[in-house]
């Protein structure tokens, strides 16, 4: 009996270790898959900076009293071509002309109603993109998806100057700071493994300057 008991025991003792072991060889695994090299960080921020300021433009063009409103809203329009740097639920912060106070809606409800400003001229301008940082791993996002997301964040200025129909100036510089997420994506072919990064704009705030 005690020898059938001394053989239960370290049984268990070794079930353990080898739990441990291999909960320890999953995180280094896991740690190893999220790490990024500086030449990745680097094209990454690129990459963001790029999206970010193409959001700017494309801001610029749905604001613009040159461009009929069908095609900003249209299928395929200017709207929608901004929606695809998106991921799906991202909100924007709204603030008030004097920062008091602020809202937030959805990034494509805050297209359209840009679209439908009721002024006479309307000109926005965007400078100082930049990124805040590096881009780290997203540990819940890849755990909510099943797939390797990493996360950052870009600042960019913008101005916003219109003129009224009775030809008041109206003016107004936000600082936005926008998270940007990055998802990893690999193929396998017989060259070996080829790796590209899909960049989404996911929420935006903002504080009046």
């Amino acid at each position: 009996m005690k020898t059938v008991t001394l053989f239960l025991a370290m049984l268990m003792t070794l079930t353990v270790s080898g739990q441990n072991y291999q909960s320890r060889n999953t995180k280094a695994k896991s740690d190893k898959v999220y790490t990024l090299s500086k030449k990745q960080n680097e094209d990454l921020k690129k990459a963001a900076i790029a999206k970010v300021i193409r959001f700017q433009e494309n801001c610029k063009l749905i604001g613009s009293k040159d461009i009929p409103y069908s095609e900003k809203t249209c299928t395929g329009g200017y709207i929608d071509v901004a929606m695809h740097d998106f991921l799906e639920g991202a909100r924007i912060e709204i603030t008030s002309l004097n920062g008091k106070t602020s809202s937030s809606k959805l990034v494509k409800r805050y297209l359209l109603n840009l679209s439908l400003l009721n002024y006479k001229e309307i000109h926005i301008e965007s400078y100082n993109c930049a990124m805040v940082g590096n881009f780290v791993k997203d540990p819940n996002m890849s755990r909510k998806t099943g797939q390797e997301w990493y996360v950052g964040e870009v600042t960019v200025y913008q101005k916003f100057n219109a003129v009224t129909h009775e030809r008041q100036i109206m003016t107004d510089i936000v600082k936005r700071t926008m998270k940007v997420y990055a998802l990893k994506n690999q193929i396998y072919s017989a060259s070996g493994v080829e790796e590209w990064w899909d960049i989404k704009l996911d929420n935006i705030t903002a504080k009046n300057i």
